[in-house]
């Protein structure tokens, strides 16, 4: 058991579906979109490319097939974090909780770019109910491209086809290491109060 509630599962997914994945997101640049935060659209807080894989496009051929091997990651990954932490934490007896809409947030950063400002992921009451954050990464980055962990004094290394899980609260504020010569893949999302 960690400590610090954040869950490394390496290899998640092959090599090859972090490559479809990727193949994916670059030959749909029609559904690409500046990336957002809470307060909107700010680059010196928060810069890449995102595609919002939503729930209507998990029912597109084009998209479940390369989308699937994440969604059998995820619920493994889950139930292993789940089971890990019951007796510690009650997760089994916390009311039904499920997969956030609206769906997988899928983001690429370029050099340079990043979520450069510590932040956590439940940071107002829009966002009050999530219970769990989840990301994948879908290529190695070996020039930083990690996730820090402020109180943790933790770094989370960017390996293809790892999944983290983690708590999206106060207590896990985190940011990107910026990579300032490769580019990064990553899905990420949310489990919530339904």
């Amino acid at each position: 058991m960690n400590s610090n509630f954040i869950e490394e599962y390496p290899d998640s997914i092959s090599s090859e579906d972090c490559l479809r994945l990727i193949h994916q997101f670059e030959k749909s640049s029609e559904l690409h979109a500046p990336g957002m935060t809470t307060v909107g659209y700010d680059d010196s807080i928060k810069k890449d490319t995102e595609i919002m894989v939503s729930n209507r496009m998990l029912g597109d051929e084009q998209w479940s097939d390369v989308i699937q091997p994440v969604l059998n990651a995820l619920g493994k990954n889950v139930d292993a974090y789940k089971k890990e932490y019951t007796i510690d934490c009650g997760l089994e007896d916390i009311s039904r909780w499920g997969l956030e809409p609206p769906g997988i947030n899928f983001q690429r950063f370029k050099p340079g770019e990043g979520y450069k400002k510590w932040h956590c992921e439940a940071p107002c009451r829009d966002s009050s109910k999530r219970v769990l954050v989840w990301m994948i990464y879908l290529n190695t980055i070996d020039d930083k491209g990690g996730t820090d962990f402020q109180y943790q004094d933790f770094t989370c290394k960017a390996e293809s086809g790892k999944m983290v899980i983690w708590p999206p609260y106060w207590t896990h504020f985190h940011r990107s290491q910026v990579s300032p010569s490769s580019i990064k893949y990553i899905m990420t999302g949310w489990f919530s109060y339904v």
